[in-house]
């Protein structure tokens, strides 16, 4: 229905009515204009730790040491903190992880020359167990004409009978001997050639140049044994066990034909009484060395000696002049001047 100007007005009212009510049924609320699904969410940047880059501009790479535990790796970090400059604290973390670091070296050669021959360390990787893999490959098409001419040739030679298989292999002689007599064999002659005047003489016959060292050593053995006679009773059975070496001591145990007498066990194991006359009695320098302690404590392949010189080197490196004052000022050592005076 469509309204003019000239119209009435009741019939204008009633159309604003009506666009009035058809404008109201559209109008849209708050929380339909918030919904989560009429909701647009834009990508936001990702804010990330700005990289850290030496003089050079290459970012740098924290190094972490091998082969030893996060527990040693962590106090030595904790005593390198007390430090007062970068430069310091790096160097004393240096100082302390490579002396830590030979230890572990040490005891690992030593490990490895405790080994028993042929006994595998470490598990086989996958590129060791794929290396005995037998690859098939294409062969060449003139391996596989060859191997066919062959094959082809062997199954004729299955049909044939005796009395062509004898002629055929009396041609194949016949053959032989014309190829010998056409082949020319030149002699070689070693004193042709100009010397070089490298040796002034003949050299000295020894008396025993026919005889070798290993033939010898062979000769000798084998007299031994023609004169050493069996053993006739369990008596001279262990005499001879015991000159070999093969006889066992009862109980037997690990340690078989090792002496530990002037070396117990518990020098190697309870460290702790080394740290009593100069280590403080806590702080991180105490952690350090308790954390110390007990990794020496645990390795079977140093000497005690080597642990007890281990120990003395930190104490030596704690009391330096350069380390010690920072140890003061700190507070977590003691001056050897306010012990005096407390004395």
């Amino acid at each position: 229905q469509r309204y003019y100007s000239d119209d009435s007005g009741e019939d204008k009212k009633v159309a604003n009515d009506k666009l009035a009510a058809l404008l109201k049924g559209l109008k849209t609320t708050d929380s339909a204009r918030k919904s989560p699904d009429r909701e647009v969410k834009l990508a936001k940047p990702d804010v990330k730790k700005p990289i850290k880059r030496g003089k050079d501009g290459k970012p740098k790479r924290e190094q972490v040491p091998a082969n030893l535990d996060e527990d040693v790796v962590d106090a030595t970090k904790g005593v390198a903190r007390l430090a007062r400059t970068e430069n310091k604290k790096k160097r004393t973390e240096s100082d302390l992880l490579k002396k830590l670091m030979s230890v572990s070296k040490d005891a690992k050669d030593a490990k490895e020359e405790n080994e028993v021959a042929g006994e595998s360390a470490e598990p086989q990787s996958l590129s060791s167990l794929f290396s005995d893999i037998k690859i098939e490959r294409p062969k060449p098409k003139k391996v596989e004409r060859r191997e066919a001419l062959d094959s082809k040739y062997k199954t004729e030679r299955k049909d044939l009978t005796m009395e062509q298989l004898a002629f055929l292999q009396k041609r194949e002689k016949m053959r032989r001997e014309e190829r010998v007599k056409t082949q020319v064999l030149g002699s070689v002659d070693l004193f042709s050639g100009s010397p070089l005047g490298i040796f002034t003489g003949p050299m000295e016959e020894s008396s025993d140049k026919d005889m070798l060292v290993t033939w010898r050593a062979c000769q000798q053995r084998e007299l031994r044994i023609l004169s050493t006679p069996s053993p006739r009773n369990a008596l001279e059975e262990m005499v001879l066990l015991t000159k070999q070496g093969k006889l066992w001591n009862f109980p037997v145990d690990n340690e078989q034909g090792l002496d530990y007498s002037n070396d117990p066990f518990y020098k190697h194991v309870f460290l702790e009484h080394h740290l009593e006359p100069w280590c403080p009695k806590m702080g991180p320098v105490r952690h350090f060395m308790e954390v110390v302690c007990l990794g020496l404590s645990k390795n079977p392949f140093v000497s005690s000696q080597k642990k007890l010189e281990t120990i003395l080197w930190f104490k030596d490196y704690f009391e330096r002049p350069e380390n010690n004052e920072i140890l003061v000022h700190s507070g977590f050592w003691e001056d050897s001047s306010e012990e005096a005076l407390s004395a």
